[in-house]
């Protein structure tokens, strides 16, 4: 086992690294955001083995490095798609994410980035995904759950304004999917601070 200890160690410390090379910094390219999460995932993949598969779909001809994004925020979506979405998953679980530009629905038809992480786990019954949506945009100090994804949803609305959100759609059984949505514009790199 010591080459696989040795890869843990490796990816660990890669991990740590961009930890630390974020902390106190506004933005990082989508790029780095992106390949964090590859380590992330890597690291899973030793934990889980072949329980858990990850894809990353990137829409073609998308520069990621052309794209700011804040630092450390798509991680925790990817570990709550692991560790809820994942937990009565014995085989077959997989999670994708995928990164793609559309409008809004709005008349002004914005140009946005969405990011999607989608699991093909247990899913959620109407009203527990409609009580989870209430916790991400209201925070009850006095409950202990959706910490993550509300931190997430402030985080985005303060950077990129309240048109931007997290969005969640699920099914019983048949997973669930967390969407980012940003205005493209905001994200780019000559336009950040």
């Amino acid at each position: 086992g010591d080459r696989e200890v040795a890869t843990a160690v490796k990816l660990l410390g890669k991990s740590m690294r961009y930890v630390l090379e974020n902390v106190g910094t506004a933005f990082t390219t989508l790029e780095k955001e992106l390949d964090h999460v590859d380590v992330y995932m890597m690291i899973q993949h030793l934990r889980f083995g072949d329980r858990i598969r990850y894809e990353r779909k990137v829409e073609e001809g998308l520069i990621l490095s052309d794209y700011q994004i804040l630092p450390l925020l798509l991680q925790p979506v990817v570990e709550n798609a692991i560790v809820h979405g994942m937990e009565e998953k014995e085989e077959g679980g997989l999670i994708t994410l995928s990164v793609y530009t559309g409008t809004s629905d709005r008349s002004d038809r914005t140009k946005l980035l969405f990011i999607d992480v989608e699991d093909n786990g247990c899913g959620m019954t109407e009203e527990v995904l409609e009580k989870l949506r209430l916790d991400i945009e209201d925070r009850d100090i006095s409950r202990n759950k959706s910490i993550g994804l509300y931190n997430i949803n402030q985080r985005v609305k303060l950077h990129y304004g309240d048109g931007c959100r997290i969005q969640i759609f699920a099914r019983p059984q048949a997973g669930t999917t967390v969407r980012l949505m940003i205005p493209a514009d905001r994200m780019e790199r000559n336009d950040m601070i």
